[in-house]
């Protein structure tokens, strides 16, 4: 079964480690207008997580190009 089958919220450090990205330059990606690294949602008032298809769909679409 694929990692995506059953989308699930991640935190930033399940972010980090599936990509490989250290966390500033994720928080650089989400600074940068142009970029299409996916946006966290909102959880809660000091809480923010991503959706794990929009993830492996970014990582996906680094490798196609």
């Amino acid at each position: 079964m694929a990692q995506n089958d059953h989308p699930h919220f991640m935190r930033i450090s399940e972010v980090i480690a599936t990509t490989g990205i250290p966390k500033s330059s994720i928080y650089a990606k989400l600074s940068d207008t142009n970029d299409e690294f996916p946006r966290p949602r909102r959880l809660g008032p000091r809480s923010v997580a991503w959706m794990s298809d929009e993830v492996y769909n970014w990582m996906r679409s680094r490798v196609a190009t």
